[in-house]
């Protein structure tokens, strides 16, 4: 079981903590395609949170095509090629972030240079089988 750790006191709200949670642990190899994930009650219980705050995020995780539903209730990473409804969401939340950065005075080369440490620390590779 992979752990999943929310900040009560955060900002963010829990719901995209759990999201993120879950796409570093991907990203780090510790989830991979066809693991599954717990179910939304089970989840909800170990955080102590209400029900529909996981199913807020795995919904997220639905239409970002991370995850897949099964007729018998069992969320399951699945992680296709990057399509085109793929694409347009890493676009939007790199224009989220670009937006973000850019009220905060950054400029193009920092915005850059952020992203390129970051992929830097993260060793970033493919995640897919």
């Amino acid at each position: 079981m992979v752990s999943i750790i929310v900040d009560y006191n955060s900002k963010i709200p829990i719901y995209k903590q759990i999201r993120n949670e879950i796409i570093h642990n991907i990203a780090e190899g510790n989830l991979q395609n066809g693991d599954e994930l717990p179910s939304l009650r089970s989840l909800a219980g170990t955080l102590q949170i209400n029900y529909h705050t996981v199913n807020k995020a795995y919904g997220l995780m639905l239409n970002d095509n991370i995850i897949k539903l099964f007729k018998n209730k069992r969320f399951v990473i699945s992680i296709p090629d990057n399509d085109d409804k793929s694409m347009a969401s890493i676009r939007e939340y790199a224009e989220r972030f670009i937006d973000y950065a850019t009220v905060k005075g950054l400029t193009k080369k920092e915005i850059i240079d952020i992203v390129n440490n970051i992929a830097d620390q993260n060793k970033v590779k493919s995640v897919k089988n």
